[in-house]
């Protein structure tokens, strides 16, 4: 009992000691214990443990792992979790996954930390499932582990249902991980309904709601839920304050923005670098370069971040010789230049197409140590000198690129499309697969077009492949990208193949696949897709009709031509003027010319000139010269200064065997 009593006694003063995070001293308390030949508990280890929180104690907690090692204690299970919550605090995950692999037995709370520990989602909705498989059922500290990393929004539904199985009461401050998991997987439906069930709110809360929909970019919704706050009495903080400014972007939301403004001065925020530098980056953002400056100039107190909200709002405001007078005022004052400073500097030199500075600004990166190998800032090195017009110093920094990622790869892919260095864009893409890189919607956006305009069928093949194989979810403008190189290539098939083999083919790809059939010359197949397209209940556009004209027009279908403008008005689409040169151009080939100058009068002024034009050519073929004439001397009206007038009529006479 006397032994008892004595370890009881050292272990509350190593608890103590723990818990006031005195590392030291709660060794010293261990160390009596050996010296007194007494023999540690389990709460003596679970103690002392608890107080090792970080890297400076590695060697203390790898000693104390030795001696449990030693003791009965290392198949304990109390034990065990307090030995992976250790090294997870202290970031050794190998050492911590190790122990938690070889424990006998596991309970939610030694599951919990594992899950906890991990960064990358995939890695924990593993583990998890892994759990649920050995019979354990999570609590609610289990679930807020994965609310705070879940990116998917079937497994966040499923973790929500699991949450409200425990039956658990669901406080605001789980309701609030809750909102923040549906707004980071997209589904801002499930967020709202989230928010609008949870009885008892707080200003956490209502700060979470804010943030979603200021991340999702819904400025008006954000400043609704803030109203709301205001209206029930509940007092912001600077958090919130800080995320509402974020949701404020373009010139409709500034009044409100100039209104949080003032109620932060209100409350006496306005001395805070944190939300005044919110405040510089929210006026950039409404476009209102004057407040910016206001703001910046009244600031006590600037750092980094101050600045680069200042360069921010000046190049999106397109002031890119002002980013670059005032990056040198940073530096005069003091404050040294970041990541996102060199970023912003490089696309405003990119945008003036200054390499020189560029090339300066590159060897100061190059001296940075944090910034030298940084991704983001090569990307920008690289797109600063494609836009300079140097493709060899783009493909130069390219290439030292070790970490490449999409963007690195999209970038310089760019880049090529942009100097029309369709050869070079094309292996990069085939290169980029090799490697792995799975190729987003820009990468096959830019390929497609280098594909059309260089018409390399076989590339484009190998984009269509590079497509099925990786299963990509890509949308309708792409594949309509795709269908028009096809069609551009001359290769019909292919370009049907692609339009059958999509699901769900709205006006665009219906748009595309009519188009392919009018540039292979298939005037007929176009007019039966564009009959096809009405029958699947797919309404006409504008420029579907611009388009089925035109086959209208190669194939000489008059009657089907006429039928198709009716159908614009009977469609509820506007008429314009393409529709009626296109018109024009079918009746004057099909030698209608009678017909095809009646609608002049429907024309405007720049229209008329161009359909005048396209009559005038038609009348080498014709015989009624004096009509010509009339034609020509509308248009020398018109437009005395159009040397086609002259030609024109010049043929014509020349075909009547006439002379001026």
């Amino acid at each position: 009992m006397v032994v008892e009593r004595e370890i009881s006694a050292l272990n509350h003063i190593i608890k103590e000691f723990s818990q006031r995070k005195q590392v030291e001293d709660a060794l010293q308390a261990f160390h009596q214990i050996q010296v007194q030949g007494l023999l540690p508990s389990k709460a003596t280890f679970v103690c002392l443990l608890s107080s090792f929180t970080c890297q400076t104690y590695t060697y203390h907690a790898k000693r104390m792992y030795c001696i449990i090692l030693n003791s009965s204690f290392d198949s304990d299970v109390v034990v065990g979790s307090s030995l992976v919550n250790m090294f997870k605090n202290c970031g050794h995950m190998n050492d911590c996954r190790r122990i938690f692999d070889a424990m006998p037995s596991r309970n939610v709370v030694t599951w919990t930390m594992m899950i906890s520990s991990c960064v990358a989602y995939d890695d924990a909705i593993h583990l998890f499932n892994q759990m649920l498989l050995d019979g354990i059922f999570p609590n609610k500290v289990t679930l807020m582990s994965l609310f705070r990393v879940c990116s998917s929004l079937d497994d966040g539904k499923r973790i929500h249902s699991l949450l409200l199985e425990c039956g658990d009461d669901v406080d605001v401050v789980v309701c609030s991980s809750i909102i923040s998991m549906y707004g980071r997987c997209g589904s801002l439906k499930d967020a709202r309904e989230t928010f609008d069930k949870t009885k008892e709110k707080n200003v956490v809360l209502l700060t979470s709601m804010v943030s979603v929909y200021a991340d999702h970019g819904c400025g008006k919704e954000a400043l609704q839920i803030y109203h709301y706050m205001s209206q029930q009495g509940f007092l912001a903080n600077k958090i919130t304050y800080s995320t509402l400014l974020s949701a404020c972007e373009g010139y409709d939301t500034l009044v409100s923005g100039k209104l949080i403004h003032a109620t932060i001065m209100h409350f006496d925020f306005n001395s805070d670098v944190f939300l005044e530098t919110a405040l510089v980056s929210m006026y950039g953002k409404c476009g209102s370069l004057n407040d910016v400056s206001n703001m910046f100039d009244s600031m006590q107190q600037r750092n980094t971040v101050s600045w680069n909200a200042l360069l921010a709002a000046y190049k999106n405001g397109g002031k890119c010789v002002e980013v670059q007078q005032l990056y040198y005022q940073m530096l005069h004052e003091g404050s040294l230049p970041s990541k996102a400073s060199f970023i912003i500097l490089l696309n405003a030199l990119g945008n003036l197409g200054a390499q020189t500075e560029g090339q300066r600004l590159h060897a100061t990166i190059i001296q940075s140590i944090k910034c030298q190998s940084d991704v983001e800032v090569h990307n920008s090195l690289v797109n600063m000198y494609a836009k300079c017009g140097s493709l060899h110093d783009a493909r130069e920094v390219f290439n030292v690129i070790y970490n490449r990622s999409i963007v690195s790869w999209n970038t310089i892919i760019t880049a090529c499309t942009d100097h029309m260095e369709t050869e070079i864009a094309i292996q990069l893409f085939i290169d980029m697969w090799q490697e792995g890189f799975v190729p987003n919607e820009i990468t096959l956006t830019n390929i497609l077009v280098v594909c059309g305009h260089k018409a390399s069928l076989e590339a484009g093949r190998i984009l269509y492949a590079c497509l099925v194989e990786e299963n990509l979810t890509v949308d309708s403008a792409l594949v309509s990208t795709l269908i028009n190189m096809y069609g551009k290539c001359g290769d019909i098939n292919d370009a049907l193949h692609v339009f059958l083999n999509t699901p769900q083919r709205d006006v665009i790809l219906w748009t595309s696949i009519i188009i392919a059939h009018a540039q292979d010359g298939e005037g007929w197949k176009a007019i039966q897709f564009f009959n096809l397209m009405q029958y699947e209940g797919v309404p006409p556009n504008e420029v579907t009709f611009v388009t089925v004209l035109l086959a209208c027009s190669h194939a000489g279908l008059v009657t089907e031509g006429l039928h198709c403008v009716s159908l614009i008005t009977q469609c509820g689409v506007k008429l314009v003027d393409e529709h009626m040169l296109c018109l024009i151009d079918l009746l004057g080939r099909a030698g209608q010319i009678d017909e095809a100058e009646l609608l002049l009068n429907y024309l405007s002024h720049e229209a008329m000139v161009i359909a005048l034009v396209m009559l005038l050519s038609f009348f080498k073929h014709v015989t009624n010269v004096v009509q010509g004439q009339h034609v020509a001397k509308m248009l020398v009206e018109l437009d005395p200064n159009n040397a086609a007038s002259y030609v024109l009529l010049s043929n014509m006479y020349m075909a009547d065997d006439r002379t001026v």
